[in-house]
């Protein structure tokens, strides 16, 4: 049988998908995966990730290059600020919500229609028009995966017009939906009760078992001591808002020094602010900046620190629902973890309390405090970077999520909603 999985991202920063799309592969579906390119470094990202998968990719090409591709950009871009800044403004049906919320929504439905399947599944809220089109064009099965709490992305009050015009989409698709997935426990509760649907199968955000790639720069973490506590942060973006400059302010607190690494795309002038803030300290402690990496590699990348950071600031709802990705590539790396306690942040390592710390949100003397404890106590480090890797091995690892995902699609397959 056939799958379609419809996202409006690059799939080598979209590791959900990619994980989806290998599961379903493996367990003997026929699977296309619909999105976008809109960036060379990512589409390079892209080729590489597919020369190593079974699935076939197809995407909307938005890049700039060429005369073709600008007026593509231009043209949809023009669009999308019809629909946004006028149309959608009238009355958010006869497919304006869909118009304003992504200038992808047209394209992305076109191709998706090209790909027959069985079943289509819509990653992010602008892809649910377009997954939804496709699906009821051939009669086939239609579900939604939450990767996030979409409605809860925003402070109270900021661009109540997107804001209502997601709640409009996901009020319109999810009703509709064969299954809903979500990403933690706490997205799935949230999304019952606003929108009165049964509870989403939770499918958390966690990775397959370290390979026999990982495992030698594995060994070497859980081996290491002595020189100076590694501290790891990775993301698409190095920005402010994310709990990096607290990360700082304690790192220049601590009583000895340590190397912050900090990995992904910097954003100009921030990592001058950062540098500037560990100089005003006086601390000997190193911030090293590291471009991004493809998803594939960042277990390995993170295997060789000893702590491994998720700063969630809870600057909105959905921050503080989710359930750091950043958590479960440490485990899986097996090292410790410093979480802030967020909600969705909490429940994970209440599950494992030895094999992390829990601090204050944007509060530098509870992150201080935190590293300090693993600083003075070099024994309580070795038995948290156990801890999480097996809590990997146990607990949160891809090869158990995966299991629910291929049972939750079975089950729509055998037995699909009348549309």
């Amino acid at each position: 049988m056939r799958i379609c999985i419809v996202t409006t991202q690059h799939v080598s920063y979209n590791p959900r998908v990619v994980k989806e799309a290998d599961a379903l592969t493996e367990a003997g579906y026929d699977v296309t995966v619909v999105g976008v390119t809109t960036n060379d470094l990512q589409h390079r990202f892209d080729q590489e990730l597919m020369s190593s998968r079974q699935w076939l990719l197809a995407t909307v090409d938005y890049r700039r290059a060429g005369f073709g591709k600008s007026f593509r950009w231009l043209w949809t871009g023009c669009r999308k600020e019809f629909f946004e800044r006028l149309a959608s403004r009238i009355t958010l049906a006869a497919g304006f919500a869909e118009g304003a919320h992504g200038r992808e929504h047209s394209e992305l439905r076109r191709l998706a229609c090209r790909h027959r399947a069985d079943l289509y599944i819509a990653h992010h809220v602008q892809a649910l028009g377009a997954a939804y089109h496709a699906a009821r064009h051939y009669g086939a099965g239609f579900a939604f995966d939450a990767e996030d709490f979409h409605t809860g992305e925003y402070r109270n009050g900021e661009n109540p017009h997107r804001v209502a015009t997601m709640e409009y989409l996901e009020r319109k698709y999810l009703p509709r939906c064969d299954y809903v997935t979500a990403s933690s426990e706490e997205i799935a509760r949230s999304i019952e009760k606003k929108y009165g649907i049964g509870r989403p199968q939770v499918i958390l955000n966690v990775f397959p078992l370290t390979p026999p790639l990982h495992r030698r720069a594995l060994a070497k973490t859980l081996a290491k001591g002595g020189d100076g506590l590694s501290l790891y942060w990775y993301s698409q973006m190095i920005g402010p808002g994310r709990g990096l400059e607290e990360a700082v302010r304690a790192v220049g607190a601590l009583s000895k020094p340590c190397r912050l690494h900090l990995r992904g795309k910097l954003i100009e002038g921030f990592g001058d602010l950062l540098n500037k803030i560990l100089r005003q300290s006086g601390s000997v402690a190193e911030l090293c900046f590291h471009p991004p990496a493809p998803p594939e590699q960042l277990v390995q990348l993170a295997a060789e620190h000893d702590v491994g950071l998720c700063l969630e600031t809870g600057k909105d709802l959905n921050n503080m629902l989710a359930s750091s990705n950043k958590l479960f590539t440490y485990m899986l790396a097996g090292l410790a973890v410093i979480a802030t306690d967020t909600p969705g942040q909490k429940g994970i390592i209440d599950q494992a309390p030895s094999a992390g710390t829990l601090c204050r949100m944007a509060d530098s003397e509870s992150l201080e405090a935190a590293i300090e404890g693993y600083i003075s106590h070099p024994e309580k480090l070795a038995a948290a970077k156990r801890a999480s890797r097996e809590a990997a091995e146990t607990l949160f690892n891809w090869d158990i999520e995966k299991k629910k995902l291929i049972r939750v699609v079975e089950d729509c397959l055998a037995h699909p909603k009348t549309k």
